[in-house]
């Protein structure tokens, strides 16, 4: 399995931003400051084996007056793409019933949303898997890998 997409929302120095990749080795070039950690570090608040909380300097912030009040949600996708037919079927057979796998193997999306609690002044995070069809289905704690 490979990742072929990233789309991420708000995140650190990140507004707006998705890359494709193809299976096989990427590599990132960027000047300083231009996301190339940032891209890796959203990879892992997903895919890492223990992903953390997010924090409020995770959120964007386009001017100096941040105010995470008035901060726009958090949204990474990760788009999972199997490298081989017999790879897509033992993936289907693995995360059937535990996650929303209706696209027989094509691909897997994986979400994670946080935003600002005002109420509890706190980070909240979710974390769901997207079918072929783009419907939510929220990841158990015990069923994130």
């Amino acid at each position: 399995m490979y990742i072929h997409r990233v789309s991420i929302k708000n995140f650190r120095c990140l507004d707006d931003f998705e890359m494709i990749l193809n299976s096989g080795v990427s590599l990132f070039v960027g000047e300083n400051n231009s996301g190339k950690s940032t891209l890796l570090y959203a990879i892992d608040k997903i895919l890492g084996r223990s992903p953390g909380k997010f924090e409020l300097e995770d959120f964007y912030a386009s001017t100096s007056g941040f105010d995470p009040r008035k901060s726009k949600p958090i949204q990474i996708d990760i788009e999972l793409r199997p490298e081989s037919a017999s790879f897509s079927d033992q993936f289907v057979q693995e995360f059937t019933g535990r996650l929303d796998t209706d696209n027989k193997g094509q691909f897997f999306i994986v979400r994670v949303k946080a935003r600002y609690n005002s109420a509890i002044q706190q980070v909240e995070d979710s974390y769901y898997s997207v079918n072929s069809a783009r419907k939510e289905s929220p990841i158990n704690q015990r069923d994130r890998y």
